[in-house]
């Protein structure tokens, strides 16, 4: 649905500059981690209130951050 919608606006497509699959895919995963009991119409709304009010200038993580240690080569 939001591909379609993306496309239909000519905002779609990493090539473009736009979000492409694999972000929107991300971005859903993030909501449905939050709200896993949603329906699809709620995660829509969902969707747009989220990502309209996002701190663009942060991250959005998809769980836990790990801390990992860098290897020297």
């Amino acid at each position: 649905v939001l591909k379609l919608f993306a496309k239909q606006r000519g905002i779609y497509r990493n090539v473009n500059g736009f979000f492409g699959g694999i972000n929107l895919s991300i971005m859903l995963i993030f909501l449905l981690q939050k709200h896993p009991n949603y329906s699809l119409s709620q995660l829509l709304i969902e969707f747009f209130q989220e990502f309209h009010s996002f701190n663009w200038s942060g991250f959005l993580a998809l769980g836990p951050i790990e801390h990992h240690v860098e290897l020297e080569c």
